[in-house]
């Protein structure tokens, strides 16, 4: 758990958390910029829930903003392509948006899970995205990954 002066908390996601996930994860237009933009069907979701919370190279973690549950955030750990860390991927509730709770969540990612690279693969078209991740401390690598620390600092190239 993650606890900053700022208004947002990241704590580990647990299965009471499913349904909560899945409505988010199914909001119209939420996944326009997701890697697999197609929303899950329930059973779907339930068995990624359940592979989430019990693979040690993944963390799922609920974002709380002013206590309430905001969104959520994933560190999967990878080691493909040149690029070695935790692959960041962020998804705020719609209620949310607008309120800065993703740069929040990505600071408390960074001020917690640093002891590795933080690499994130956004869509050149997801501004929204690309303004948070930045306002957070990550760097571009390419046009569509970004790392923290910046590059130079330990980052992959």
């Amino acid at each position: 758990m993650t606890e900053l002066t700022d208004p947002v908390r990241l704590r580990p996601a647990t299965l009471a958390d499913t349904a909560r996930i899945f409505a988010w994860q199914t909001s119209p237009g939420l996944r326009a910029f997701a890697r697999h933009p197609e929303p899950p069907n329930w059973d779907e979701h339930q068995s990624w829930m359940t592979q989430c919370l019990t693979d040690p190279r993944r963390h799922l973690l609920v974002i709380e903003h002013r206590g309430a549950p905001a969104g959520v955030l994933r560190l999967d750990e990878i080691d493909h392509d040149g690029l070695a860390g935790r692959e960041v991927s962020i998804l705020i509730a719609p209620a949310h948006h607008g309120q800065g709770v993703a740069t929040l969540a990505l600071r408390a990612a960074v001020a917690g899970w640093n002891d590795r690279p933080l690499l994130a693969e956004i869509r050149p078209d997801h501004l929204a995205s690309i303004r948070a991740f930045a306002k957070a401390g990550f760097r571009p690598l390419n046009e569509s990954w970004y790392s923290f620390p910046p590059r130079g600092q330990g980052a992959p190239r």
